[in-house]
């Protein structure tokens, strides 16, 4: 979303060869137990959004739960460090929003939750006090303040759990699924609260998400995960730009397409019916742009009218289908050249 943010250098962790493995708790069983990451290397940058994607079972959740020292890791490394560089010797403060998780007390309210959890980490009340007030007031809760939260709508439920996250100042976010289920109108707001909370008081948040448009929106670094391992990380104009092929689509009456459709052979192409009777339209995936021009060509000479041309840019869902797909096709021939099963 950001490439123009302005981050300082200085890195608000590294992981270094993460991994972590399930065991069953009979011994006996120990071949069944599940890496659920691993051998994960990833140095994020303070004052950003980094944006975790992946399928199902990928490893987010799990990464999440290791950074905020709620499970253990098997073997390798987390390092924090403060705003100059400097190894921290201890986890700063963080603050965590876990999906299908029970992140608040849904019998209290809002207020009385910040004032319970804030009680809890040693923060003065007088402190808890203006900080509840800010807290609720960012997120539209003000008028909520003293309802039940199990009478509040999901979006709402969720900004509590966010707000919760966010009292004593935490300086990194943890969120997991933060948009999952909720309504558009509490879906961009928190959107808007994260942005403001990197770019006006340079926090860091780390978010999972299936959501691609939030990613999209959001996020200044994304990397993809799969299999617990990461296959990709950089900012989504790099990913973009690294894996685009020059999609052109083009829309022309079918007599037209089926005359020169055997000089298009050699080409990469997709086509579907258009929205217009008689109409068809060609997406053209080309390495080379020439061979579009030379195709161009072609039906100018042919005299073949055409009703639109326009260049595809691709999204970020495409770039992860496209990385993901690529990653699976290099496991499988990489299981087929050592004679292993292909999962």
């Amino acid at each position: 979303m950001s490439d123009s943010t302005v981050t300082t250098s200085a890195p608000a962790f590294e992981l270094s060869r993460l991994s972590k493995t399930f065991y069953p708790l009979i011994p006996w069983h120990r071949h069944r137990a599940v890496t659920a990451v691993s051998e994960l290397t990833l140095n994020v940058p303070r004052g950003i959004v980094f944006s975790l994607l992946g399928p199902n079972g990928a490893g987010k959740t799990t990464t999440i739960k290791l950074l905020a020292g709620l499970i253990l890791p098997t073997q390798g490394s987390i390092s924090f460090f403060d705003e100059k560089g400097r190894l921290l010797a201890r986890r700063p403060r963080i603050g965590a929003v876990l999906e299908g998780s029970r992140n608040v007390y849904w019998r209290l309210s809002p207020m009385e939750n910040l004032y319970y959890f804030g009680e809890i980490n040693g923060i003065p009340r007088s402190e808890i006090r203006r900080q509840a007030k800010e807290l609720l007031s960012m997120f539209d809760l003000a008028d909520k303040a003293n309802s039940s939260v199990q009478t509040l709508s999901r979006g709402m439920q969720q900004k509590v759990a966010i707000a919760l996250a966010l009292l004593g100042d935490p300086d990194l976010l943890l969120l997991d699924e933060p948009t999952l289920g909720l309504d558009v109108e509490s879906a961009r707001l928190i959107k808007r609260r994260l942005r403001h909370l990197v770019e006006e008081r340079g926090k860091t948040i780390v978010l999972t998400t299936h959501q691609m448009e939030l990613a999209a929106t959001v996020a200044d670094r994304i990397g993809i995960m799969q299999e617990g391992r990461l296959i990709a990380e950089d900012k989504l104009s790099n990913l973009i730009s690294f894996f685009r092929k020059q999609d052109y689509e083009v829309e022309m009456p079918r007599a037209s397409w089926k005359e020169v459709r055997p000089a298009a052979s050699a080409l990469s192409f997709d086509e579907e019916e258009c929205d217009e009777e008689d109409c068809v339209r060609v997406t053209f995936h080309l390495e080379d742009t020439n061979d579009f021009y030379r195709l161009m060509t072609h039906l100018k000479e042919q005299g073949a009218p055409l009703r639109s041309i326009r260049q595809v840019t691709p999204t970020l869902e495409d770039v992860f289908i496209e990385i993901t797909r690529r990653y699976r096709t290099n496991a499988t021939d990489t299981a087929q050249a050592q004679g292993g099963e292909v999962k």
